[in-house]
């Protein structure tokens, strides 16, 4: 948390940070969901410009006034659901441009080859996956062994949050504004 940019209140121009916050995530960077709202607002400003725009566009254009004058700058796990919602739009245009694009072919190729690239150079990021996996299996011994109340002394707050999203049926939670916890019951 402490590379995190603390950004509640936009201190620049709104969307310059909305990147930064994007850029500076502490669980890595989001270049992917920066490039779909680039590729997206370009495509509505393109098509805005032509006036050939339709409902899909004005909601488009509404998702980005309201969602970053309501959120102001989100974390960026809150931006997942938006930038569904662009690439859709993205994909909504293709068919409509892509038949524009003087060498048709060659741009399938090369849209392919740049799939494959990158589907293999993904990588999960283990350390999150191993820290995960960690708190699972105690869990499931600690289960096991302590009732729900035993199990607020024995589970630190990660496990606790795993535990009430892995096993919403094991235990009931509460959470605690004041401690900003979550308490099992």
């Amino acid at each position: 948390m402490d590379n995190m940019i603390n950004m509640q209140t936009p201190k620049n121009f709104l969307f310059v940070d909305v990147f930064n916050r994007l850029i500076h995530f502490r669980h890595g960077s989001e270049y992917t969901f920066i490039l779909i709202y680039i590729i997206t607002f370009s495509l509505l400003i393109f098509k805005l410009i032509y006036k050939k725009f339709n409902n899909l566009d004005l909601a488009i254009l509404f998702s980005y006034v309201f969602f970053f004058i309501i959120y102001k700058n989100p974390e960026a796990r809150v931006h997942t659901g938006l930038v569904f919602f662009h690439m859709f739009y993205i994909f909504e245009n293709i068919p409509q441009n892509i038949n524009k694009i003087k060498y048709y072919n060659n741009f399938k190729y090369i849209l392919f080859f740049i799939t494959i690239f990158v589907i293999f150079n993904t990588k999960i990021d283990s350390k999150y996956y191993d820290d995960t996996k960690k708190s699972v299996d105690k869990i499931n011994n600690y289960v096991k062994i302590y009732n729900c109340k035993e199990l607020n002394s024995e589970l630190n707050n990660y496990e606790i949050w795993i535990l009430k999203n892995v096993y919403p049926e094991k235990c009931g939670f509460l959470y605690d504004p004041d401690l900003k916890i979550n308490i099992l019951f």
